[in-house]
């Protein structure tokens, strides 16, 4: 019988981030992207790309937070998963573009 296909779960939490702030996650290894709005109190999302069984441990993920705060980080998946923070998106404000041109 063949193995199983399990779950790769990805977490993702900026707790600095917006309610409705959006991060990218992208298979640098075999291909794919996910993506998932931030929510709750500490400002987390978690993305299953379960129905892709391509997604696998030792794949190279990348996330990315693209907006008022920006940051990026790789990590391998190990052991079904893998949780970036904050700290590991160098998530920072972005002050250099307004918000609004008037």
């Amino acid at each position: 019988m063949a193995n199983p296909v399990l779950a790769k779960v990805i977490g993702v939490k900026v707790s600095a981030a917006n309610v409705g702030e959006y991060v990218i996650v992208r298979n640098l290894t075999r291909g794919g992207k996910l993506t998932g709005p931030l929510a709750g109190t500490d400002r987390n999302t978690v993305l299953n790309p379960a129905p892709d069984s391509e997604w696998q441990n030792g794949d190279l993920i990348q996330a990315e937070i693209r907006g008022r705060l920006q940051g990026v980080a790789q990590r391998k998946i190990v052991s079904g998963g893998v949780q970036f923070s904050a700290g590991d998106l160098g998530a920072a404000a972005d002050t250099t573009t307004p918000g609004v041109t008037l």
